[in-house]
């Protein structure tokens, strides 16, 4: 999966149900009104953002944190005491782990230009990513070969034919992942058995 890692998922922005979490840090009753005052008003200003507040009392802040990096939220925003007397929130990148602060009065501008780096940075990544594990070959035997001992992403020829398929599945676990109509077309012959093909497909092993 491109959008992951050891930690969960990784969304990108425009995928997520919930584009930022923000989670309370309390531990009075005062601490607790003071802080969900100025969450009300800050969710004003992130009006046009997806976000989840996480005030669940039953839950420490560590577990709520492993949570929604699990779900792969992509903006935590912690928000404490010591934050509101500073007038500004910390806020935390999933994909990256980078954290920054932000002073209130600023929240809603830099927070929707976050989201938008954070989706192109994705994106990027996720093409570079597929670049480098991506490789054109012609012979079956190097086809097998680089299964071996690479992995990642092969672009052959196929001849259509869901027997020669099944064969390659069989005899080397991967499968045809992708078959990109916007390629242009490129006389070759079948990897497995030879019969003239027109354009490449993508095999890779699926996990």
């Amino acid at each position: 999966m491109a959008h992951g890692d050891d930690r969960g998922l990784v969304l990108p922005p425009r995928l997520a149900p919930h584009q930022v979490v923000v989670i309370p840090i309390t531990r009075t009753d005062e601490e607790i009104v003071a802080v969900n005052a100025v969450i009300d008003t800050l969710i004003d200003d992130l009006k046009d953002i997806r976000v989840k507040v996480d005030d669940r009392d039953q839950y420490r802040l560590g577990w709520k944190f492993t949570e929604w990096e699990l779900k792969g939220v992509p903006i935590r925003i912690e928000l404490g005491p010591r934050d509101i007397a500073s007038g500004q929130a910390m806020i935390v990148r999933r994909d990256t782990g980078e954290k920054q602060t932000i002073p209130f009065d600023q929240l809603g501008v830099k927070i929707a230009a976050l989201l938008e780096t954070i989706h192109h940075d994705m994106f990027n990544r996720a093409v570079n990513f597929q670049a480098e594990h991506s490789r054109k070959i012609e012979d079956y035997e190097v086809f097998k070969a680089s299964v071996e001992e690479a992995g990642g992403f092969i672009q052959a020829h196929w001849c259509g034919n869901a027997a020669c398929e099944t064969k390659i599945k069989d005899e080397t676990k991967n499968t045809i992942r992708c078959i990109p109509m916007a390629w242009e077309k490129e006389e070759g012959v079948c990897i497995y058995c030879g019969e003239p093909a027109d354009r490449r497909v993508v095999f890779a092993q699926a996990y």
